[in-house]
């Protein structure tokens, strides 16, 4: 839950640091004595809040599904999200003040964005969302400009930036914005972010650039890429994609009052109106504010004894049916990670071809996706009789969100649940490759069906615990820290399936058509042309992203180089790619 913790803080606004976790490069810099933190407390409020208080604070801690994703990012960001939006921009958008405001109306509106992460030596059940409201819009403007940044820099020197070099995120700071615009570079540059990030409470006023008069919008007359990052412990692809599309609306909307493109002295008011009600001294929110709650929280529970028992060896039963035995060769040589993201896109017109040959076949590209992987790694292998003989699954990512029975305040949090799909690794040489084909993407449409089914729920559950208590494990073999056997590997026992392997070939994260999130018309005077999405992955890691955006298919492979056998995996993107073609236009 919850917990609003209140200090005696002296009449100075002091600095807030939240103490660093240790990674593997061993302690980093202790906060400086005179730091002040706001205490946690325990599972119930002290006292009651007092409004615009610099030691006012909200802590919550963090549930199972977020703790997956927390514990392996400590030491270098394993999962943290990024979004890269390419776009022609109208130039009179283009000020740091603009961008600066929205940023801040954003941190605002969505706290875990704004929030840290503490978590006490060991104690792993203890890690913790922090939240300290700015005391004022002076603060929220300035804090919003100690977490983004302008910069030089193409689109694959902002992605190969972020997933390769030293980790822009940390504990606190949970999200990141970087602006690239050649041409107005010169409005704005401060330094590149600290490895070790620390979050302060400067209450310098902000520098506003000249207002401009409301107009009609600007035609897009120059270039300018935007990169979205946040921890995958706050949220997920669909809260990112819809944060993104509100974003562009502040930054390009167009004001209800005037019918003319929003000034910068009108998102000001909204920043304005958006913390007076909230944490103003005439606001009532404050006594019910309450930080999104966790998907454990919102997921249904059985209520009783034999019902939690039956969903537990429902979900052990199912977990045996996921045999694989296909994965790709690891590369002899030990070297550092380096995530490459080959993308490709096709034309509006070749999308559409495509979506009427799914549509007549019974699938959607989703479905269709999984078959392409399907055949081709079975001719990647098509010479290892032997070795395909075992299926290969593949793995990929739900959204809970319509299965949530609380509202929250804030679409920032994460809902995302797990299938898989199983499909044989080979091709029969005795029937049509394009008959086989369209039977998996069917076969795949009905796995994915069942996974949504009636049990979904519960066997969310089930699965959010079982990653908790492996994220909780690892942390312990990381940390040089004594087992917990409540955390220990739960047996199988009785459930067998004869030592069959369980290994996913690939992920793939299927977004769908993000062109239903993005409200293009809102937002004139910016024109998006390009968008790709993922996460810095751990050391061998993969994954293909699939989605249509601007009447556009686009598929996107995010992999590790130095994790693999290159030309096996080379062969198998140009395999992948060819397929597509071959069963979903083959007219072209």
């Amino acid at each position: 839950m919850e917990l609003p913790c209140v200090s005696n803080a002296p009449a100075p606004l002091p600095k807030i640091f939240v103490e660093e976790f240790h990674d593997a490069a061993g302690a980093l810099p202790t906060p400086p004595p005179e730091a002040f933190a706001c205490p946690h407390i325990g599972d119930e409020a002290r006292s009651a809040p007092s409004l615009a208080s610099p030691s006012l604070c909200f802590e919550r801690r963090l549930g199972d599904s977020e703790l997956s994703y927390f514990l392996p990012s400590r030491a270098d960001g394993v999962n943290d999200m990024y979004l890269h939006l390419g776009m022609r921009a109208a130039s009179n958008l283009l000020t740091p003040t603009r961008f600066e405001t929205a940023w801040a109306i954003s941190r605002i509106r969505h706290p875990l964005l704004a929030s840290s992460v503490e978590l006490n030596d060991g104690d792993y059940h203890s890690a913790r969302f922090v939240y300290a409201p700015p005391i004022g819009v002076q603060e929220a403007l300035s804090d919003a400009r100690g977490s983004m940044q302008w910069k030089e820099g193409s689109k694959h020197d902002l992605i190969d930036g972020y997933l390769n070099g030293p980790r822009t995120l940390g504990n606190s700071r949970l999200s990141y914005l970087i602006l690239s615009s050649p041409s107005h570079l010169h409005l704005h540059t401060p330094p590149s972010p600290p490895k070790t990030p620390q979050l302060s409470r400067p209450g310098s006023p902000a520098s506003f650039s000249e207002e401009r008069p409301g107009g009609p919008p600007v035609a897009p007359d120059a270039e300018l890429d935007i990169l979205i990052a946040a921890t995958h412990f706050v949220g997920d692809g669909i809260a990112l994609h819809t944060f993104a599309n509100d974003f562009l609306q502040l930054i390009a909307g167009i004001d209800e009052g005037t019918g003319a493109q929003r000034t910068e002295a009108q998102l000001l008011a909204i920043l304005e109106e958006e913390w007076q009600r909230r944490w103003g001294t005439d606001s009532s929110d404050v006594q019910s504010f309450a930080l999104p709650s966790t998907l454990e929280r919102g997921l249904p529970m059985a209520t009783t004894r034999f019902a939690r028992a039956a969903a537990r060896v429902d979900f052990l039963n199912d977990q045996q049916k996921f045999i694989g035995g296909q994965s790709f060769p690891r590369s002899p040589v030990k070297r550092g990670r380096h995530t490459i993201v080959p993308t490709l896109s096709f034309e509006p017109e070749v999308t559409r071809r495509m979506l009427k040959r799914c549509k007549a076949n019974g699938v959607s590209i989703s479905s269709a996706l999984f078959a392409v992987a399907n055949i081709a790694w079975a001719r990647v292998t098509q010479d290892d009789r032997e070795g395909s003989k075992l299926p290969m699954m593949v793995y990929s990512a739900m959204n809970l969100r319509p299965q949530l029975r609380l509202n929250q305040l804030s679409y920032w949090f994460l809902a995302v649940g797990y299938f898989n799909v199983v499909l044989p690794a080979f091709v029969p040489r005795d029937a049509p490759v394009e008959r086989t084909f369209w039977h998996r993407a069917r076969s795949a449409k009905s796995q994915s069906a069942k996974a949504a089914g009636p049990l979904l729920c519960s066997r969310a559950r089930e699965m959010a615990e079982e990653r908790g208590r492996r994220a909780r494990r690892w942390a312990r073999e990381d940390d040089s820290v004594a087992a917990d056997p409540a955390d220990a590997e739960v047996s199988h026992t009785g459930l067998s399936r004869q030592n069959a392997p369980s290994r996913a070939l690939i992920g793939l994260s299927l977004l769908g058509n993000l062109d239903g999130i993005y409200q293009h018309a809102k937002f004139p005077g910016i024109a998006l042309h390009t968008l790709t999405t993922g996460s810095r992955q751990r050391s061998g890691g993969m994954l293909i992203f699939g989605y249509t955006f601007v009447g556009r298919l686009w598929l996107s492979f995010g992999w590790d180089i130095h994790g693999f056998d290159v030309p096996v995996v080379e062969r198998f993107w140009s395999e992948f790619l060819s397929c597509t073609h071959e069963f979903l236009d083959p007219a072209s």
